[in-house]
């Protein structure tokens, strides 16, 4: 009986191959989105402040995107189910890929008001896009993975991660190489144009330029030069995630369109859950603790004379431990740990990493070259932020939203999907909008005494939390080892065992009458 229990249960973990292709498409979300988030942090900022941009301007440009998805996702998830999921992936995506693509065109223009308005209204259109993709991708996630969703979800981090890690870096090689190739054109050029007044031999011993760039005409430098240094990323990246929108409309199946019966649920319900506050609130630090690198780490590190591949690095680094460590948190908030467990350790993590990577101005230590302390530092920040981001995943909050009475339908996924990233996106533009003012009043060092001050709230609440709240899991395993226990005792048949009531979350299990038939027997 155990024997058959036991392949049953290996038989449903398993993913049936429609199910790898959809999770595919919904992981290329994720990874397009990530990198068309991360590319922009280590070049805007430079070339922004060459427009005479401050540190509180383009740091807000960095926030609105954030601001605008709070106010927005609720929205797109209350009425997903009447728009289709699949729909609103699709043109979330194209329009996000198009915005990232036009913010690199940025550099074009010279004024500083021209500059930051159309940085701003960019921002804003890419973020709507966005948001709808991300909503949209959560609640196809929790529909096709109904009994999965804290595997697959800690799975679709690591195409986030991975985003995260290529964003920075190829987009450092693409500004590297473009800048490459133009100087090596320009050369030409200017060789060129001293033939009149140099003998052949001289100008051959000068310079032995590639064979490549001596059959490229001056209309295609003049086409390199537009397309190179800050512009080649954004328009790179942004294509793939305009032309990814294809491979989800040929692969993605229609969903949606099972609505339950029962009354909808209110997204204010869950609000008055103190568990969801608590996740809710650990989603916006952890957010606030990420944006807050995104509009002051580069700064920062302008001290160290790092290139545009180096720098490039110190972005992947976050996304390279977040990769590794997401999946390995999830697996165990699903089977082992408690959760809430993770959002105690994540925070301290935090706390730590923030104290050194300045580091903080009251300690007895002097900033270090990059590779010898930041880099260690910020991948022990991303490590303490998976804790608490996995820790109170979208599964959380689903099974929070089922234990009050939430139908079990789409309308429901897109609720939950639209809270979870309307906490983050709140964060995300606290985060780097009062980094870049702290930033221009105090610097880098002392700046990071926010985020220290911030986290010390959360370990303080959570650890609270796991100390006074009854854990579910073990409630719920007690319920099951006690239901054995009395089955196997009093030897019922089928039709002597009281009417059993399990809810789809699997949390809520009723037995009734025992007593009644153990007098009997």
């Amino acid at each position: 009986m155990a024997g058959t229990e036991k392949t049953s249960s290996s038989e449903a973990t398993k993913l049936t191959r429609g199910q790898w292709v959809n999770l595919f498409c919904v992981g290329s979300v994720h990874f397009a989105c990530a990198i068309c988030v991360s590319i922009q942090a280590p070049f805007y900022p430079k070339e922004a402040e060459s427009k005479g941009v401050s540190a509180t301007e383009h740091g807000l440009v960095f926030g609105i995107f954030e601001l605008v998805s709070f106010l927005v996702s609720p929205l797109l998830g209350k009425y997903m189910d009447k728009m289709g999921p699949k729909t609103v992936l699709n043109i979330g995506m194209f329009i996000a890929g198009v915005c990232c693509m036009l913010f690199g065109l940025l550099d074009l223009l010279d004024g500083h008001i021209i500059f930051i308005s159309l940085s701003f209204l960019i921002r804003i259109i890419e973020s709507m896009g966005a948001s709808a993709a991300t909503v949209a991708a959560f609640a196809i996630t929790a529909e096709m993975f109904p009994d999965k969703v804290a595997v697959t979800f800690a799975t679709l981090e690591i195409f986030y991660g991975m985003g995260y890690i290529v964003g920075p870096m190829i987009g450092g090689l693409l500004f590297s190489v473009s800048i490459t190739v133009f100087n090596i054109l320009q050369l030409k050029s200017d060789i060129s144009a001293q033939s009149v007044a140099r003998p052949p031999n001289e100008l051959k011993r000068l310079v032995q330029l590639p064979a490549w760039p001596k059959s490229l005409s001056l209309g295609a430098e003049g086409f390199l030069y537009t397309l190179g240094g800050y512009k080649l990323p954004f328009l790179v990246m942004g294509g793939t995630l305009a032309l990814d929108c294809l491979l989800i409309y040929l692969l993605l199946p229609k969903l949606g369109g099972n609505a339950d019966p029962r009354p909808q649920g209110k997204l204010m319900a869950i609000l008055s859950v103190p568990a969801v506050l608590l996740d809710t609130f650990s989603i916006m630090s952890t957010a606030m603790s990420m944006g807050f690198y995104s509009a002051t780490l580069e700064p920062h590190l302008r001290q160290f004379d790092l290139g545009p591949v180096m720098m490039g690095v110190m972005f992947v680094l976050s996304g390279a431990m977040y990769t590794i460590t997401a999946p390995l948190v999830g697996r165990l908030c699903d089977t082992r740990v408690y959760p809430k467990k993770f959002i105690s350790i994540g925070s301290a993590l935090i706390i730590i990493s923030y104290l050194l990577v300045g580091p903080f101005p009251y300690l007895p230590i002097e900033p270090r070259a990059p590779v010898r302390s930041v880099s260690p530092d910020i991948t022990l920040t991303e490590t303490g932020l998976v804790d608490p981001y996995t820790g109170t995943s979208l599964n959380t909050q689903l099974s929070a939203s089922r234990a009050k009475g939430f139908p079990d339908d789409m309308t429901t996924y897109g609720i939950i999907s639209g809270l979870w990233l309307s906490s983050f996106s709140l964060g995300a533009f606290i985060g780097p909008s009062v980094a870049g003012l702290l930033y221009d009043l105090v610097y880098f060092r002392k700046s990071t005494l926010f985020i220290i001050t911030l986290h010390v709230i959360v370990l303080l609440l959570s650890v609270g939390f796991v100390c006074i709240e009854k854990r579910p899991k073990a409630q719920q395993t007690a319920t099951h080892d006690n239901l054995g226990e009395a089955q196997s005792m009093l030897q019922l048949d089928d039709d002597l065992v009281p009417t059993i009531v399990r809810r789809k979350s699997g949390v809520d299990v009723e037995m009734t009458t025992l007593a009644s038939n153990n007098r009997k027997l």
